[in-house]
């Protein structure tokens, strides 16, 4: 039993000298390393984050130079004294949040002292719910990368008035739900899909643009867009998802009185 015990706590010794328990601080900021990497994500630590943050491009310790690369889906997240965060070109990915009871709490979810963001060009993943709640974003530049825009990136975020999604995106779900103020909105020409509720009680929004790219318009996706007048949707959409009087695509948009169905849709739900 002895001999099994010596064992146990040398395996135990070796696994914590080879980083089993990788988040370690620098400079007031949480850092996880990456398995088998020479990489770190941005986290969460025992402390909020509170004022002005800048993340380094990489960072140094133990005598071995990290490279940031992406933010945790919980690593801001709830910081409400948070006033603005500086995202380094080195970082690629926002990961996603997690999910209680269909919403998503993502990596800055509910830091509501953020008024302006901007996602550096390298960044190709915007996580799930990584902006949710934050009520006082008002100014938001998204890098010309960025390939997936994912559930609820943005929802919530009541003072943001305007967004220009780039040419890099294919993907964009649920992203801008409940985005009150949002009343201009610009979508890049290789959109694919604009998933279920996406737009959904933007009801600044008063006109809108759906490129030749997009294939897919899902359930919700306008639904109480109630300023919503003028829409064009391209004439590569295939599917317009649930329009019925409960789930529908254009429900509730009580403003809108034309709508030119293309001859690409085969599929109107």
């Amino acid at each position: 039993m002895k001999k099994l015990l010596l064992t146990f706590a040398l395996a135990l010794a070796a696994l914590v000298q080879a980083g089993a328990y990788p988040t370690f601080e620098k400079n007031g900021i949480y850092y996880d390393i990456q398995s088998g990497d020479s990489t770190v994500y941005v986290t969460y630590g025992t402390v909020k984050y509170t004022g002005n943050v800048s993340i380094p491009s990489h960072v140094n310790y133990n005598d071995k130079r990290y490279d940031v690369i992406g933010i945790a889906g919980n690593a801001f997240s709830n910081c409400t004294e948070l006033l603005s965060v500086t995202i380094p070109s080195s970082v690629t990915v926002i990961a996603d949040g997690y999910y209680s009871y269909g919403e998503a709490y993502g990596a800055f979810c509910n830091c509501t002292s953020i008024t302006s963001v901007v996602i550096p060009n390298n960044v190709t993943y915007i996580g799930a719910g990584a902006f949710n709640g934050c009520s006082n974003l008002s100014n938001l530049s998204i890098g010309n990368h960025v390939e997936t825009i994912s559930s609820q990136a943005f929802k919530n975020c009541r003072s943001l008035t305007s967004v220009t999604i780039p040419n890099s995106v294919h993907a964009m779900y649920s992203a801008f739900h409940n985005c009150s103020s949002l009343s201009s909105v610009s979508i890049g020409d290789n959109v694919v899909t604009i998933g279920s509720s996406c737009f959904r009680n933007c009801t600044s929004l008063q006109t809108i643009r759906v490129p030749n790219s997009v294939k897919t318009l899902g359930g919700k996706v306008f639904d109480g867009c109630s300023s919503l007048v003028d829409i064009t949707i391209g004439n590569g959409v295939t599917t317009v998802g649930d329009i019925n009087v409960s789930d529908g695509t254009f429900s509730n948009c009580t403003s809108l009185k034309e709508i030119v169905i293309p001859n690409s849709i085969t599929d109107l739900g």
